[in-house]
């Protein structure tokens, strides 16, 4: 499996310090949670993890050579990214959007096999979409898109998975599902699992490992056992907070 790295990488954006001499490494089985205010650069980082971005200094490492150094084609058949928002200018029905993830994995002028087609009919029904593969992806809603956004990307079949906001325009009974499915890649399928997220409790359910931005170049990285506590999170998010004490905990703002 792929392993993905950070070494002494520093990142800003504007005025805004992301993160200093940040050393992590993202095993193989683990699943993380970027965690921070609005404008701390969660988003930013995750597109330098991702080698859309280049950082400051230091190096993002894939396999212990740096992001910057291999080619794209390469990055994708090991690393895939879910953006914030996803867009389909162009018609297409769902099967063939979901189909787009095979992309990396084709030779120059290749069609889809019989194996990628199975791969892609498999992520719909991950996500709940099996039955429709033929509809126009413009005729969904904001949900459904993400769904099929989400499962373009299990059907690339990526080492890693980096994901920004993945419970966007979904409702409470997807969000839990889709994380649902996300650990169990991690668990089960070893995959490396990287996601922003902006409930903290969906965070404490579902990560095991968490990365804290605290906006001015300071980080907080490890295990979700030692760093989610209320001193620590009421700094990171300037709000006082009660622990309700579950498992696994939650958090309320006081």
């Amino acid at each position: 499996m792929t392993v993905l790295a950070l070494h002494q990488v520093n990142v800003s954006i504007g005025n805004v310090a992301v993160c200093r001499a940040l050393d992590v490494v993202f095993n193989p089985g683990e699943c993380w949670a970027i965690l921070g205010r609005n404008g701390t650069g969660k988003t930013t980082l995750l597109h330098t993890l991702a080698g859309l971005r280049v950082a400051d200094s230091g190096a993002v490492l894939l396999d212990g050579t740096p992001i910057t150094q291999q080619p794209r084609r390469h990055i994708a058949q090991h690393l895939g990214l879910l953006p914030q928002d996803s867009h389909d200018p162009f018609p297409a029905t769902v099967l063939e959007t979901a189909l787009l993830g095979r992309h990396p994995h084709l030779s120059l002028w290749g069609w889809e096999t019989a194996k990628d087609r199975a791969l892609a009919h498999a992520a719909l029904a991950q996500v709940g979409l099996e039955q429709w593969d033929a509809r126009e992806v413009a005729t969904l809603s904001g949900g459904e898109r993400r769904r099929v956004a989400l499962a373009t990307l299990l059907t690339q079949d990526p080492d890693i998975l980096l994901l920004d906001e993945p419970t966007n325009h979904l409702d409470l009974h997807h969000q839990v599902a889709l994380l649902d499915l996300l650990a169990h890649q991690a668990r089960e399928q070893r995959k490396t699992v990287i996601m922003v997220l902006h409930d903290l409790n969906l965070a404490a359910r579902f990560a095991d490992h968490c990365l804290l931005l605290y906006g001015d170049g300071n980080v907080c990285a490890g295990a979700c056992d030692g760093i989610l506590e209320t001193p620590i999170l009421e700094r990171l998010y300037s709000q006082p907070l009660r622990k309700i004490s579950n498992r696994p905990p939650a958090w309320l703002p006081v």
